[in-house]
């Protein structure tokens, strides 16, 4: 049996240890689920490349491109191990599969302002509350996996965590009147409500995976493609002489009233890059039970 399985076993390291690219940076998820993360962009720059390809030459291109990606590795629900982790240096086949672990393949929707507001309030409504003085919270309210922590690439945004959740953990409607997503621009510019606009995600999302407003039975599909998001990244990743982009606050952060702190739990291994989030003032805990990092965050 071993054998006869040598050829196919001998091709697969083959094809995972292809150059690909060179990487200027650590690209890894230890904070994705609460800050910007390059590994995190270079997807979303992938995706939306691929997007304008896409609508080239049709009216569509006239339209605003947004590109929606999630972190698939970032220890929720699988362990303080299951985080992405590549190191600077030579970029191989390999490691493309660390930055995007599915076998999704990309989609366009097309939306509206007032339904992006819904679908990042979504996403707001997976963090804690965190009322003024508030120190024993966790930041993650509650067991969501890591892959339901979108990140919308193309809009600037803040989420207010001293404001009550609009949704509850299921998707459902919790609090009609509750708004956690304030400072809404693109461009600088506030974001029209009623502007139609084109979200490039991956079809499990477009599908209605996670229960986001603007998808599954609402979503209007304009483009789909057959290929695995990875060769939008591979083609990405091939046309660039080395990936340098440092996120440095740009399109959204997470506020709450100074003096309030609150716990996040991460890999081990992120204690060597707590400069990444300064601005949080992290204070180590200790491991947890599981195995996990854990850090006091402050505001």
């Amino acid at each position: 049996m071993r054998a006869a399985a040598a050829g196919a076993h001998a091709e697969t390291r083959a094809h995972i240890s292809q150059p690909v690219g060179r990487s200027a940076l650590f690209l890894h998820s230890f904070f994705a689920r609460i800050a910007d993360s390059a590994a995190l962009r270079v997807v979303a720059r992938a995706q939306h490349a691929w997007g304008q390809r896409e609508v080239a030459g049709t009216p569509m291109a006239e339209l605003p491109i947004l590109s929606v990606v999630a972190p698939f590795r970032a220890g929720v629900p699988a362990g303080p191990d299951h985080y992405t982790r590549v190191r600077p240096g030579r970029l191989l086949m390999r490691h493309l599969h660390d930055l995007y672990e599915y076998p999704n393949t990309l989609r366009i929707l097309r939306i509206d302002g007032a339904r992006l507001v819904e679908w990042l309030e979504r996403i707001a409504s997976l963090y804690a509350h965190l009322p003024a003085g508030a120190r024993t919270a966790q930041m993650i309210d509650g067991p969501s996996p890591s892959y339901y922590f979108d990140r919308m690439a193309g809009v600037s945004y803040v989420i207010d965590l001293s404001r009550p959740a609009r949704y509850a953990q299921d998707g459902s409607l919790a609090d009609a009147a509750a708004r956690r997503v304030v400072d809404l621009s693109r461009g600088g510019e506030p974001i029209d409500p009623d502007a139609p606009l084109l979200i490039v995600t991956n079809n499990y999302r477009a599908a209605g995976g996670g229960g986001f407003p603007g998808t599954g039975a609402e979503a209007e599909a304009v483009a789909a493609s057959t290929h695995p998001n990875r060769s939008a990244l591979l083609a990405h990743v091939r046309a660039l002489t080395e990936i340098t982009h440092r996120p440095q606050g740009e399109g959204w952060r997470l506020t709450a009233p100074p003096g309030t702190s609150a716990l996040f739990d991460t890999s081990p291994a992120a204690a060597g890059h707590l400069d990444e989030i300064a601005h949080y003032a992290p204070e180590p805990q200790g491991l947890t039970e599981t195995g996990f990092l854990r850090l006091r965050l402050h505001f």
